[in-house]
């Protein structure tokens, strides 16, 4: 694994988070929401499913939110063992940068405004810092 697709885990880590918490609210949504009365005839089968519509969603949204906390503590680990790599680089430039963009998030342009640089010298900057960057084991 490249210094690059590992520091750009946590990205795709917290995205995957925000779209697990929109689902939660959309199942929180449904589990509130009032189901239509069916009147047509009804053929009962002795397999039929008596609970009430809205148990699947709560144990849905129970299942997703139990993952939720087991992702975003893996993605606290992940960013500890990170920031910790990122502590090793000599140049503090280097470290200020990873540490925005990869544990803050930051956008290329706050990072070139906190390091008083041109877009260009932070590209610079960053691919310096991504050859000196050591991959944690």
């Amino acid at each position: 694994m490249e210094a690059k697709e590992y520091l750009k885990q946590t990205d795709g880590l917290q995205h995957h988070i925000d779209l697990l918490k929109i689902e939660v609210e959309q199942l929180q949504l449904q589990s509130q929401s009032v189901q239509g009365v069916e009147y047509g005839e009804r053929i009962s089968s002795p397999n039929r499913n008596t609970e009430a519509p809205f148990v699947r969603c709560l144990l849905r949204k129970q299942a997703v939110e139990e993952q939720i906390k087991r992702e975003e503590e893996y993605l606290s680990s992940l960013k500890l063992d990170i920031s910790d790599a990122i502590d090793k680089l000599d140049s503090v430039d280097e470290r200020i940068l990873l540490r925005a963009r990869y544990i803050n998030s930051s956008s290329w342009d706050e990072i070139a405004n906190q390091l008083n640089y041109s877009l260009r010298s932070t590209h610079r900057i960053h691919a310096q810092a991504l050859q000196h960057f050591v991959i944690p084991k």
